[in-house]
């Protein structure tokens, strides 16, 4: 069996598909954060700040298949609770002007 060194400890090969799964879904919720925030400072006009909005809302989205995808393949325990949360964020977002 392979190991593969993560944060200083050593994985087994079964955690190693994990890391590879966990890794873009922590990128994919921060791009939703990081998009949010920077569509919260664009003041030049509405049409641009909803624009990221948006695109915060379809990075929510991507987030939540990619959990769909770990719950199927049983490597994220609580995804229904994980999605519940970033669907509420989505709703929230939606509403902003």
């Amino acid at each position: 069996m392979k190991y593969r060194f993560y944060r200083g400890e050593a994985l087994s090969s079964p955690f190693i598909v994990f890391y590879h799964v966990s890794d873009p879904l922590f990128g994919l919720i921060a791009s939703a954060i990081l998009t949010l925030a920077e569509g919260n400072g664009k003041r030049s006009s509405r049409a641009e700040r909803r624009r990221f909005f948006e695109m915060s809302m379809g990075s929510i989205a991507e987030t939540m298949s990619g959990l769909d995808l770990a719950g199927v393949f049983r490597l994220m325990n609580n995804v229904e609770i994980l999605k519940s949360r970033l669907k509420l964020a989505y709703v929230k977002i939606s509403a902003l002007p």
